[in-house]
């Protein structure tokens, strides 16, 4: 009687392949969620108004690379910590200064900002920062910082009587093109006020030593009602306030601007396209009006009278004040002689019927001598 042979199956039972499977797959889970886990960070925050859990992102340059996961008061009561899950990728750029600010829709006396906010909601803005020693604790800026002074593009400072409508966020334009950005302003001990501007690196070759900056937030008028002239100033620069800016024509060859170059800040278009001073003695203001009277050669509107300003002399002459068309520097010479053109009726009928519609104006007869600014 033969007998029976037990043999040991060799391999794995078919019923420990689906627990496998499930451990093989759990690690690799667990290994994808730890290999791309975010860095948790501690921001510190006035009060967390517009700020929501699992909503609020952090964004640099239009790219999410974070969220808030918690918001907590602080153990001080003086104000929140959100804690933020950061992108892995953003683990470099965690240093010390990392500067953080809220942006969010902004509406006060002479003060519009964060406009886009308005329908995609409040977001935290994040700037890199230079240091090299990492960090995990910030404190948020309670606005939007300026562009770095490292950053490519040119930044330049304006000075100016007033800060008039602009804001940090105005905008630089050139043709109704935004080429840069208004970034910080403080009053100085002279009460004037500097003004810091970014322009992009794509339009800083535009910008020359002899460019002309002037305030564009709004509509200015100017003149009588014969010569009545108004500027419209681009609709966005209304809105949130603007600068413009211009080369004149005949110094477009004029260096280029450098870093840290200071300009001034006019009040408006007439007064930055005609940018040198000067004077003129005349012995009476009679048809001559403030801001509107034209000095005129050859048909061309080289200058324009700012202002009159009556002597303490006998004869109680007028000072003009004027600023000329830099391209018409030649004419300021010690025996140029000036005149005004109005309309005259004699004997012989009506001369300069023209200034009957378009006002009186000043030209002149070149002549020589010596470089002068006060001319007679």
């Amino acid at each position: 009687m033969s007998e029976a042979i037990i043999e040991k199956k060799r391999g794995i039972s078919p019923i420990w392949i689906l627990p496998i499977l499930a451990i093989c797959l759990g690690g690799s889970l667990l290994y994808k969620s730890v290999r791309d886990a975010g860095i948790d960070i501690t921001l510190r925050l006035e009060d967390s108004s517009g700020i929501t859990v699992d909503k609020t992102e952090v964004k640099f340059k239009g790219n999410t690379v974070g969220i808030v996961k918690a918001i907590l008061l602080s153990p001080d009561l003086k104000g929140v910590d959100l804690t933020i899950e950061m992108e892995k990728g953003t683990k470099p750029y965690l240093v010390e200064d990392l500067k953080f600010w809220v942006e969010e829709a902004q509406i006060e006396a002479g003060r519009v900002t964060g406009l886009g906010t308005l329908m995609s909601g409040s977001y935290i803005g994040m700037q890199l920062g230079t240091s090299t020693q990492p960090s995990r604790r910030f404190v948020a800026m309670p606005d939007k910082p300026p562009v770095p002074k490292s950053s490519p593009g040119l930044h330049l400072t304006l000075r100016a009587d007033a800060l008039y409508s602009l804001q940090i966020g105005s905008g630089i334009y050139h043709k109704n093109i935004e080429i840069g950005s208004v970034q910080q302003y403080a009053l100085q001990e002279d009460e004037t006020v500097l003004i810091g501007i970014y322009i992009k690196p794509e339009y800083q070759h535009l910008v020359k030593k002899d460019t002309r900056f002037w305030d564009s937030s709004g509509i200015t008028v100017s003149g009588g009602i014969s010569d009545l002239k108004i500027h419209v100033a681009s609709l966005a620069s209304i809105i949130k306030g603007g600068i413009m800016m211009q080369t004149p024509p005949g110094l477009i060859k004029s260096p280029r601007a450098e870093n840290g170059q200071v300009f001034t800040l006019y009040k408006g278009f007439e007064e930055a396209k005609y940018g040198i001073p000067m004077t003129l003695e005349l012995t009476t203001g009679e048809n001559i009006n403030e801001g509107a009277t034209p000095i005129k050669f050859r048909g061309m509107e080289i200058g324009v009278i700012k202002e009159l300003k009556i002597n303490k002399d006998v004869h109680h002459s007028v000072t003009a004040h004027v600023l000329l068309d830099p391209r018409a520097e030649i004419i300021l010479r010690e025996q140029t002689e000036f005149y005004l053109v109005q309309p005259e009726i004699s004997i012989k009928g009506v001369s300069n019927l023209d200034t009957i519609t378009s006002g009186s104006y000043i030209t002149f007869i070149p002549g020589g001598g010596h470089s002068r600014t006060i001319l007679g």
